[in-house]
């Protein structure tokens, strides 16, 4: 009885020291550390996600990160961004509309961070969102008002702090999207 009172005691200091919390310094400028700690939300599974905390895509959260990476700043836009270009292609029918349409919009609106970030993403990745881009341009966008050289000038116009090398690159890039065959 003795020894089984000791076991029991032991058992409980080591539970109660022991924590299950994730800290993850870099992370204390967003709340992060708080975030993971809370209930299952959108912002939770992009932190999980991109902290290889669970690494399973769940279709269930694209909606959400497709209506929400146009309005994040900082380091969420870079998380956000990152879980969606996981998506490309794991896309079904319904949604590769929707992820194109985000996708291009997202690339006006952050062209020079749309192409820093593209240089982390792998081929399959990279590959998926150009033929994503070419698809949505080339169906949806290009008339006879709007243009390549139109799109050009908006990108140009969202690249404030751009140097001439990062505004080649970013019209170079349409220029791949725009020569992209399927």
């Amino acid at each position: 009885m003795k020894y089984l009172s000791i076991i029991i005691l032991a058992l409980s200091f080591f539970s109660c020291n022991s924590s299950s919390e994730i800290y993850i310094p870099e992370l204390e400028s967003i709340n992060g550390n708080e975030i993971l700690q809370s209930k299952m939300s959108v912002d939770r599974y992009v932190l999980e996600y991109s902290y290889d905390i669970n690494t399973t895509l769940k279709i269930e959260y694209l909606d959400e990160i497709l209506n929400h990476i146009n309005n994040k700043k900082g380091i969420w836009q870079e998380l956000y961004f990152n879980v969606m270009c996981q998506y490309c292609n794991q896309l079904q029918t319904g949604n590769k509309d929707k992820f194109s349409a985000k996708l291009f919009e997202f690339f006006l609106h952050n062209p020079s961070f749309y192409l820093t970030t593209l240089d982390k993403q792998t081929y399959s990745v990279s590959d998926c969102l150009l033929e994503k881009l070419n698809h949505y341009i080339s169906s949806e966008v290009i008339s006879e008002e709007i243009t390549y050289m139109s799109i050009k000038n908006v990108a140009y116009t969202y690249c404030e702090s751009c140097t001439d090398k990062q505004i080649n690159a970013i019209y170079l890039y349409l220029d791949l999207t725009k020569n992209y065959q399927e």
